[in-house]
């Protein structure tokens, strides 16, 4: 009996574990291919339209997010693996969330945070070598290695005669929620003694900062948002 009860346990310490949810992403986001998570950070590669510098940015925050922040060479890496890759864009230009539309040469995260890591092709960013005065958004360029090139925001009217849309595909980010949920454990034993573990649901949120009085407890998410 001692033997039975203490395999039973066994079973039951195996099966109550906290699960990962796979669905931490904006409601508002299509679950498909192009959706991924990846630590605390869900993204969304968007390679099935193209959009001007500010019309990537707004869709990018009508969701809560932004375009993509690269803060890091593992960053750098994923995301030019996953356009190159899982995607097979050889050729696209992505959108990030860095310019220097305010400064000229001094880029800016879209976050607000100064870039400390980089990884500009040649002659481009802020050493740049050439006339890039009026090049203040940058995109991933995948032909070049992953390599940032800086670009015209939203027209490019280098020629006259050949005014054209300044679109590319782009990369949205948005932060996750981590739900953690304990598997229901059921069994019996000897007498026909049901033992259950109730699942317990834990969600970590985003830090938001409100006005006095202006924070509430969203009903879609359970998460704290301002209201004001």
């Amino acid at each position: 009996m001692f033997w039975k009860r203490l395999l039973v346990a066994s079973i039951l310490v195996t099966l109550v574990k906290a699960s990962q949810e796979t669905d931490v992403c904006p409601l508002g986001l299509a679950r498909d291919q192009y959706l991924q998570v990846r630590g605390d950070i869900c993204y969304e590669f968007v390679l099935y339209r193209r959009h001007t510098h500010s019309q990537a940015k707004a869709d990018c925050e009508k969701n809560g997010g932004m375009l993509a922040l690269i803060k890091d060479q593992d960053t750098q890496n994923y995301l030019y693996d996953q356009l190159l890759n899982t995607y097979n864009r050889p050729f696209a230009m992505a959108w990030i969330g860095l310019n220097d539309i305010v400064q000229e040469s001094r880029y800016v995260w879209d976050d607000g945070t100064l870039p400390v890591y980089s990884h500009w092709a040649a002659s481009e960013g802020p050493s740049a070598t050439l006339d890039n005065g009026s090049h203040d958004c940058v995109v991933l360029d995948v032909a070049a290695g992953g390599k940032w090139r800086d670009v015209f925001c939203e027209r490019d009217t280098f020629l006259v005669f050949f005014d054209t849309e300044e679109a590319h595909v782009y990369i949205c980010q948005y932060p996750v929620r981590t739900v953690a949920t304990t598997t229901v454990a059921t069994t019996h034993l000897d007498g026909g003694v049901q033992t259950s573990i109730t699942g317990v649901q834990i969600i970590t949120c985003p830090v938001v900062v409100c006005q006095l009085g202006c924070a509430k407890v969203s009903n879609i998410t359970s998460c704290p948002e301002c209201v004001c």
